[in-house]
């Protein structure tokens, strides 16, 4: 994903994506609290905070991070088979990203972050072929409405033998301008999953319950 700003460009990248055997060697802040995006009904829950081991040509000054959120309506996914069925025997999967961690680093007019997105992926009973496909996202509010404001990533693979249930690690790597440091800990860095309209009226009508 670019983003074109002050004459510098951002860009967002996957690094590497695997299936988890272990927990990652960092660990999440736990502070948490919810804050309303601009023109949305949802909910953005923090899931945690990045590292601030930031620094600027070296010197000791300490920056704050952007801030990473999981999307409330869009943290889960529940794909079903195709047919108007609905029932637990429909489901082909379900997935939730549950962590993530991070840091960052200024450089001259930029931010550089290091992100591990981790997503539990579970089998359904209507997935006979034991395929795992679905899209997740990464997205900077501060170019909302912007083409290149968004990054729609993949995640194919299959749950093999008699597994049904694995954790995915995707690693990203983000480089955002900034005009000085200090103005990189307003931005914000949203994760989701890409549903569907069906998908998504599906996650809100859970939540009424």
């Amino acid at each position: 994903m670019r983003l074109q700003a002050h004459r510098r460009r951002a860009d967002v990248r996957r690094i590497a994506q695997k299936r988890l055997t272990s927990q990652p060697r960092r660990s999440i802040l736990p502070s948490r609290h919810s804050l309303r995006l601009i023109r949305t009904v949802a909910f953005v829950t923090v899931a945690g905070l990045l590292a601030s081991s930031c620094s600027l040509f070296g010197d000791s000054t300490v920056y704050r991070c952007p801030a990473v959120f999981i999307l409330d309506d869009a943290k889960d996914l529940t794909r079903f088979k195709a047919g108007p069925g609905r029932d637990i025997t429909d489901i082909l999967l379900e997935a939730e990203i549950v962590n993530f961690t991070g840091e960052c680093d200024y450089g001259d007019g930029e931010v550089e972050i290091e992100l591990l997105v981790q997503i539990r992926v579970e089998r359904g009973l209507a997935n006979i072929n034991r395929e795992i496909k679905f899209d997740y996202f990464a997205a900077i509010p501060k170019f909302k409405g912007q083409a290149e404001g968004k990054r729609v990533l993949p995640v194919i693979g299959e749950f093999e033998g008699t597994r049904t249930r694995l954790v995915y690690q995707d690693e990203l790597k983000m480089v955002i301008p900034v005009a000085k440091p200090t103005d990189g800990g307003a931005i914000e860095i949203v994760l989701g999953f890409q549903l569907t309209p069906a998908e998504l009226k599906f996650n809100r009508s859970r939540k009424q319950r």
